[in-house]
């Protein structure tokens, strides 16, 4: 299902971000991934295949789905107040295995 329509995104934002060289995600209210671009793939090392639209974080192969109940509350305080909350994560990311 492409939930992105199902929401009414613009396609123009999806596209924005599916070209960018920057990592882009979009998440519903739930926490529960819509979308992920293919920088955002290359950041978590996943396949250029991979579907991130209907999982959630804890259900992402990578090592920082352990924390997937502090992206929950992270993702709440944004909705909530209605900004945008940065946050420092340190992990091992992309192909080459940078800290």
């Amino acid at each position: 299902m492409d939930y992105s329509r199902e929401l009414n995104i613009s396609p123009q934002v999806i596209n924005t971000m599916r070209q960018s060289n920057e990592p882009w995600g979009i998440k519903d209210k739930n926490s529960c991934w819509i979308f992920g671009n293919q920088a955002c793939k290359d950041f978590q090392n996943f396949h250029s295949s991979f579907d991130y639209e209907g999982r959630y974080d804890n259900e992402l192969p990578w090592d920082g789905a352990e924390f997937a109940k502090e992206y929950v509350i992270h993702d709440q305080s944004v909705i909530r107040n209605k900004l945008r909350v940065c946050s420092l994560e340190t992990y091992i990311f992309w192909k080459e295995q940078n800290l």
